[in-house]
């Protein structure tokens, strides 16, 4: 009966392995599964690694249309010429089947039928070449997209093969020593780097969050600090440069897997956002003098929105990491940031609803630091 799949989880950071123990005659011998993922090609690994050679099957067999036998009718070699695809040998090598290794097949062995070490579903293989005796075995597949994906590979035969003492001169001889069926079904969860391939888009998002950074500059430098002036010309016209600005920035409305894209996205939204809170009202000449003290220092509501999103996604990676030491240096990382945010706002206010919610945002990361991670 075939074994309940193990679901499994791989990345282009995280390699799955297990070790199987099958016997190799009288012995217990470890086999490593080893499943991996190369982002960079988008191709998926599935090995076996082994201190004993192997050999397997690529294609149903039937191990009576594959041996030599001698007079007797008992098989000795097995000959690679006689399986279904074309496979690498040694020159002049021979295969011998042993006695071990015809007791370990399912009897009688003369009706055994070889299953391939491999198969799957929804998978393209890489072409490679077959060979009789094997250091590891890989099969490599190319998959159909980059999206999160689940595929199903089961593994069933392998056989070890060793180097023969009866070797002579000239005519390498190996011993097939042992047959086993690895019974391995994996439900495989291929998990992409949803960044992957972002970079021209992320590098973009970033030009236009410093292109509208440097217009909301450029603009709030008018004001000289001023809310309010003296000049009702002055006031139509800041209106107007802000207004027109307006015009011409258009938010992001869109969203991304990717954390990274969606950061600039946010801090060019939050720029637009500060550059229609820039106001300047004009009064008369009477009451500028009322209304002249020195205006406060502003909160700058995109570096707090900045600072709470890097704040959370630090503290995301501290829960899940075991490292001691990459903890600390998490820790240590979201308390400069913290005193940095703690030091620029000290002395300033939330003069609109945008600066004040950027506020509420950052003292809610501060602290949901404090509770997860002090």
């Amino acid at each position: 009966m075939a074994s309940a799949p193990l679901r499994v989880t791989v990345s282009d950071e995280v390699i799955f392995s297990e070790q199987l123990q099958l016997y190799n005659g009288d012995e217990l011998e470890n086999v490593t599964v080893r499943i991996s993922y190369d982002e960079d090609v988008n191709q998926l690994s599935i090995a076996l690694l082994s201190k004993s050679r192997l050999f397997v099957f690529h294609d149903t067999v039937a191990y009576n249309g594959i041996v030599k036998s001698n007079i007797f009718g008992h098989a000795t070699q097995l000959v690679p010429e006689k399986l279904p695809y074309q496979i690498e040998t040694e020159s002049g090598s021979r295969y011998r089947v042993t006695k071990q290794y015809k007791k370990s097949l399912k009897q009688p062995s003369k009706k055994h039928i070889f299953s391939p070490w491999i198969s799957t579903t929804d998978l393209n293989p890489v072409d490679c070449a077959l060979k009789m005796v094997n250091d590891s075995v890989e099969a490599v597949y190319t998959l159909p997209n980059r999206e999160d994906s689940l595929f199903f590979v089961s593994l069933n035969d392998v056989s070890f093969i060793q180097h023969s003492l009866k070797s002579k001169p000239g005519h390498k001889t190996y011993d097939l020593s042992a047959w086993a069926n690895l019974d391995r079904t994996y439900d495989i969860k291929v998990k992409r780097n949803p960044c992957f391939g972002m970079d021209t888009k992320i590098s973009k998002a970033e030009t236009k969050k410093d292109e509208v950074k440097a217009k909301y500059e450029e603009i709030n430098k008018r004001l000289n600090g001023r809310t309010t002036t003296s000049s009702a010309d002055f006031a139509t016209a800041f209106a107007t440069l802000r207004d027109t600005a307006l015009k011409e920035l258009k938010k992001n409305q869109s969203r991304s897997l990717c954390v990274d894209l969606n950061k600039e996205i946010d801090a060019y939204n939050a720029y637009i956002d500060s550059i229609a809170a820039l106001n300047i009202t004009y009064v008369p000449d009477e009451r500028i003098i009322a209304a002249s003290q020195p205006k406060p220092k502003e909160i700058d509501a995109a570096y707090l929105y900045k600072t709470a999103r890097e704040i959370d996604e630090d503290v995301a990676r501290y829960i899940v990491a075991s490292d001691p030491m990459e903890r600390l240096d998490i820790k240590a990382r979201c308390k400069n940031r913290i005193q940095a945010a703690n030091a620029a706002i000290k002395d300033a206010t939330a003069a609109n609803s945008t600066q004040s919610q950027a506020l509420s945002t950052f003292r809610q990361a501060e602290a949901y630091f404090k509770k997860k991670c002090q």
